[in-house]
């Protein structure tokens, strides 16, 4: 099972700026860097359930149920805001490279404010980072 963005989240590429001696990613909404990365699971009820049973090793020695690494698994994703004007973003870990690659160039998508959050797409607040890296 693939990881698939949330109703009405939008895929889009970052666009960054330069800031001192850092490259930083750009908010596509009001054009500010800064973004808290804090929600992330699986969207594969197993591999949940997987990860949390084995809450007490570090993230990257977890497996799926099958005995993958659970840290390049296809149902990952991963969430966040802007920090400026709190536009939603929603990530998977699978890159147009395939194969595994761990570049970074993840498929990013974000949210229109008057959209469903995260939270409603869950069913209300919940802990699904707690377990997460």
């Amino acid at each position: 099972m693939k990881a698939k963005p949330p109703e009405g989240f939008i895929r889009f590429k970052w666009k960054t700026k330069k800031s001192a001696d850092c490259v930083q990613n750009v908010c596509p909404v009001c054009g500010e860097s800064g973004t808290c990365w804090d929600l992330g699971g699986f969207q594969d009820p197993e591999v949940q359930k997987a990860c949390e049973e084995q809450e007490e090793q570090p993230f990257y020695s977890r497996t799926a149920p099958d005995g993958s690494d659970l840290k390049m698994h296809e149902s990952r994703w991963g969430g966040g805001h802007c920090i400026t004007c709190n536009t939603e973003f929603w990530h998977t870990f699978e890159c147009d490279h395939g194969n595994g690659c761990t570049c970074g160039q993840w498929h990013y998508y974000y949210r229109q404010k008057q959209q469903q959050t995260l939270s409603d797409w869950f069913g209300g607040e919940k802990d699904v980072a707690k377990s997460n890296g």
